[in-house]
C-alpha cells in the first residue's frame, strides 16, 4: 500500500468550529459548542480568561477574578 498525501489547507480563524466551552467574540456570552449558554453582564466581561474543560477563570477589568465551573455539558 502507498499513502496518498493530502494537500494542506491553511486554517483561518473564521473557519474554526467551536467545541466545548468558550466565549463569543464580543465576550458577552459563554458558549458551548458555539451555542450561547450564559450571558455575562458588562461589569464581569473578561479582560482575560482561561479555560480548562468545564472550568473558566475570568479576569475582569475591575480586578475581580471569577471562577465558573459547569457541572455538565449543556
Amino acid at each position: 500500500m502507498t499513502a496518498t498525501a493530502i494537500p494542506e489547507t491553511p486554517i483561518k480563524p473564521d473557519n474554526l468550529v467551536s467545541h466545548g466551552y468558550g466565549l463569543e467574540r464580543d465576550r458577552s456570552w459563554i458558549t458551548f459548542n458555539g451555542r450561547r449558554v450564559l450571558w455575562l453582564p458588562s461589569e464581569v466581561r473578561p479582560n482575560c480568561f482561561a479555560l480548562h474543560g468545564r472550568m473558566m477563570c475570568i479576569g475582569c477589568f475591575s480586578g475581580q477574578v471569577l471562577f465558573i465551573s459547569f457541572s455538565r455539558d449543556v
